[in-house]
């Protein structure tokens, strides 16, 4: 039995199962970095208490602003990778309005 993938590759894998296999073409190094990070700061999301929940957030934050304006859709489409299809709609705006602790 091998070991599971890092969620980062199971999520490309995912999202490109879901929107097509080129679905990541236009992303650059940075947002395919970016991309990455996302999707790590969205399983600790998953795994947390409020307060990692809302570090979580916006470290999710920080890398989609970290990615091409154009798209910064594709973390959006990934959230049910590890949660639910609802939650985009729910998860998405804590996400673009995270702040910053101090």
């Amino acid at each position: 039995m091998s070991a599971p993938k890092p969620v980062c590759q199971a999520a490309s894998k995912w999202i490109q199962e879901v929107k097509g296999k080129h679905v990541l073409a236009p992303f650059t190094g940075q947002d395919y970095a970016a991309f990455k990070t996302f999707v790590h700061a969205l399983e600790l999301y998953t795994f947390s208490d409020n307060a990692g929940r809302k570090e979580a957030l916006c470290c999710m934050r920080h890398a989609v602003l970290a990615m091409q304006p154009e798209v910064r859709w594709i973390a959006r489409e990934t959230i049910p990778h590890q949660l639910d299809w609802g939650d985009r709609v729910t998860l998405w705006p804590l996400i673009e309005n995270a702040e910053v602790s101090a």
